[in-house]
């Protein structure tokens, strides 16, 4: 949906994450038995979809193709996995059942969760681009940046829109990789 001129923006970003992932694809297959497969490929490409999506909306990396994977990323991904797992059950079942069956708390913890660690990523760019004015450096970035300072949005609505945009974006990853 971006002219090639944007898009072309983001590449530095996307080939360090391919980077990343070709290297842990390596590594998986030198641990396996046979030294020639990847047992799980399908979560790796999950993970590596989870990571390049992040790394541009969030402008940062948070891990998933890391040997360990950060807690707060972890939680992060639990909670995508909930939300998309628990949307078409809650969407599903009459509004009575909501105090009766334990889906639609386990729905509001999972955008609790998403939200939570969102706001996080967030705030920790917006103080990074309050450090960077403050030392005179021009505020660098991307569509984070962008969305922070452009003042179209209130900071409650940039939480969301990139929560909704990385839930959509690992989505369409999931579905891809599910239907392999």
């Amino acid at each position: 949906m971006l002219k090639l001129r944007e898009v072309s923006a983001y590449a530095p970003i996307i080939h360090q994450v391919v980077g990343d992932l070709l290297g842990r694809v390596e590594l998986l297959r030198r641990r396996s038995l046979d030294q020639a497969t990847v047992s799980d490929l399908a979560a790796e490409l999950y993970k590596f979809g989870f990571e390049g999506i992040s790394a541009v909306l969030f402008e940062t990396r948070l891990g998933c193709l890391q040997e360990e994977i950060p807690e707060d990323t972890l939680r992060f991904i639990t909670a995508v996995n909930n939300m998309l797992t628990l949307s078409d059950i809650v969407i599903l079942l009459p509004r009575w059942s909501r105090s009766v069956l334990p889906f639609w708390k386990r729905f509001v913890q999972a955008w609790d969760d998403l939200y939570g660690v969102a706001q996080k990523l967030v705030d920790r760019r917006m103080a990074e681009l309050k450090d960077q004015v403050c030392r005179g450096a021009p505020a660098g970035g991307m569509y984070l940046t962008y969305l922070l300072s452009s003042d179209k949005m209130s900071r409650a609505e940039v939480y969301i829109s990139v929560t909704e945009l990385m839930l959509g974006g690992v989505d369409t990853v999931a579905h891809k990789y599910n239907s392999m």
